[in-house]
Parts: structure tokens; sequence; C-alpha cells
């Protein structure tokens, strides 16, 4: 189960740098347009939102990587 958790968990923070380069520059691109459009705004809304989705996620499965680490050691 502990490998289950690392790999999920740094699958996450993966995912979570690919959001948050992708809303750097979303956010580059809405600074430097003058017309703010719906499109970008909404796709960087939706990055932001994935971002810390899997953040969340990652901060998750490390607590119960953490968890289990406990549990071994009490077993010892």
């Amino acid at each position: 189960m502990k490998e289950y958790y690392k790999v999920s968990a740094e699958t996450y923070r993966a995912v979570a740098l690919f959001f948050a380069s992708i809303d750097a520059g979303l956010s580059v691109f809405i600074y430097n347009d003058s017309n703010y459009k719906i499109l970008p705004l909404f796709a960087l809304f939706v990055c932001v939102f994935a971002t810390i989705l899997f953040i969340i996620l990652y901060y998750d499965n490390m607590e119960k990587l953490k968890q289990e680490f406990k549990l071994q050691e009490h077993k010892t």
C-alpha cells in the first residue's frame, strides 16, 4: 500500500505542476492581451481549480503515506 500512495502522490504532484505551468502561461497571455476574451479566462479558472485539486490530493496521499509509516513503526 505504501508504494501505491507514493506513486499516486508523485503523479498528483506532476499533474499539479503541469496545470500550474499552464496557469502561468495563461496569466501572461491574459495580461498582455488588451481585450479580455472569455475563453482564456475560463481556461485559467479551470486550470487554477485543477491545480488546487491535485495539490489537495497530493497532500492527502502524503498524509496517508506518513500514517502508513507510523503504523509500521508501531508494529516493530
